[in-house]
């Protein structure tokens, strides 16, 4: 099972890699790690992905851990699933365009003071 996902941002110069070139996940242990996250701020996380998996954890950040700020990006059923959660409660949002159909799909995710926005393919 392989979940091919194109993020845009800068990457280290240790990974080899630039912000143009693809990330293949080619087995089910496969991850990336972000630097901790403060849901409560605003922020947007975009990112083009192809896969057929039915599930998969694609992004999860706990925030500072003197938070409960979290940010957690799955793929449940083919469905995109969006969870934050930035101090007063879990809020979930999920798409209904399906994206496990083997096509390259652009998904943005925009999280403010007061909404949580997802986007597939525009």
């Amino acid at each position: 099972m392989t979940l091919n996902i194109f993020l845009f941002f800068i990457f280290s110069s240790e990974f080899g890699a630039s912000s143009e070139q693809p990330i293949s996940f080619t087995s089910n242990t496969s991850f990336i790690a972000f630097p901790h996250l403060q849901a409560r701020r605003e922020g947007r996380l975009t990112f083009d992905i192809r896969t057929r998996s039915e599930s998969a954890l694609l992004a999860y950040n706990a925030g500072l851990h003197s938070d409960s700020d979290l940010l957690a990006v799955e793929l449940l059923r083919g469905l995109l699933k969006v969870t934050v959660d930035k101090g007063s409660g879990v809020v979930a949002v999920s798409s209904n365009h399906i994206i496990n159909d083997g096509f390259w799909h652009q998904v943005d995710i925009i999280v403010d003071r007061s909404s949580i926005r997802v986007s597939v393919d525009g």
